[in-house]
C-alpha cells in the first residue's frame, strides 16, 4: 500500500478532539476521516456507513480474525475498529487521513504506518474536564472512571508530535490549523 500522511488526534475523552476533526474536515478540502466499525447501537440522527458502520460481534470478531483493522479496541464493552481497507480507499483518493483515537488507537496507528503525525488534546485541567463531562450528561462507565482514565492519559501530552490545550476551541483550532498547514505537504 503506499502510504499516505495519517493526522491522529488523541487525548481524554471530552478533551475535544472529535470536535477539531470535525472543524478540520470542514475547513480542509484535502483531509478525510476513515468511518470506523463499532458494536454499539446507532444513536439518533446516525447513519450506517457514514457515522460508522454498525455490526453485531460476530461480524466484528470475523474482521479482527482476517486482520482488517489497523487498530481496534473495546472501549466501555463495545468494540470499535478502523480497517485497512479504508485506510487504503481514502490514500487511493491522494488525501490526508484526520482521526480521533485513544492513546491504544493512537499507538496501533504509529506502528502500521511511517507518516504518522500525532496531536495530544489536553483539556486545561481535570477539573474542566470534570465539567465538560457532566454538560454532556456523560453515560455509563461513572464520571469518576473516565476522569482516573484521564489523569492517566494525560502522560501521553509529552509523548506525542505535538501537543495543545483546548481551554479555548478557537485558540485550540488555530493551533491545530497551524499544525496541519506545517504537516500537510509532507
Amino acid at each position: 500500500m503506499n502510504e499516505g500522511l495519517f493526522i491522529v488526534l488523541s487525548g481524554p475523552s471530552g478533551a475535544g478532539k472529535t470536535s477539531l476533526v470535525d472543524r478540520a474536515l470542514k475547513e480542509y478540502s484535502e483531509l478525510q476521516k476513515p468511518v470506523s466499525y463499532t458494536t454499539r447501537s446507532s444513536r439518533e440522527g446516525e447513519v450506517d456507513g457514514q457515522s460508522y458502520y454498525f455490526l453485531n460481534r460476530e461480524k466484528f470478531r470475523e474482521f479482527q480474525e482476517q486482520k482488517a483493522f489497523v487498530e481496534w479496541a473495546e472501549v466501555y464493552g463495545e468494540l470499535y475498529g478502523t480497517s485497512v481497507e479504508e485506510i487504503r480507499k481514502i490514500w487511493v483518493r491522494g488525501k490526508i487521513i484526520i482521526k480521533d483515537l485513544d492513546i491504544q488507537g493512537m499507538q496501533s496507528v504509529k506502528k502500521a504506518f511511517s507518516k504518522v503525525i500525532t496531536v495530544f488534546v489536553a483539556p486545561p485541567s481535570i477539573d474542566a474536564l470534570r465539567q465538560r463531562l457532566l454538560k454532556r450528561g456523560q453515560e455509563a462507565p461513572s464520571l469518576s472512571d473516565r476522569l482516573l482514565q484521564a489523569e492517566g492519559e494525560m502522560i501521553w501530552k509529552n509523548r506525542c508530535d505535538h501537543s495543545l490545550i483546548n481551554e479555548d476551541f478557537e485558540r485550540a483550532w488555530e493551533h491545530l490549523k497551524k499544525i496541519i498547514e506545517k504537516v500537510k505537504n509532507l
